[in-house]
């Protein structure tokens, strides 16, 4: 799971790569909602 620093959670499929990933970067997630929850298919980390 990955938290956002406004809160929202996202869920992560297992085969998610969360190299490069720590706190303070900034990212942006691109999600599908799935029974009332946000799950990650693709995020960037922006530069």
């Amino acid at each position: 799971m990955l938290t956002l620093d406004d809160g929202k959670t996202y869920q992560a499929p297992e085969e998610f790569n969360f190299d490069g990933l720590e706190a303070g970067v900034k990212v942006i997630v691109f999600y599908t909602e799935v029974d009332g929850k946000r799950v990650i298919n693709d995020l960037d980390i922006v530069k």
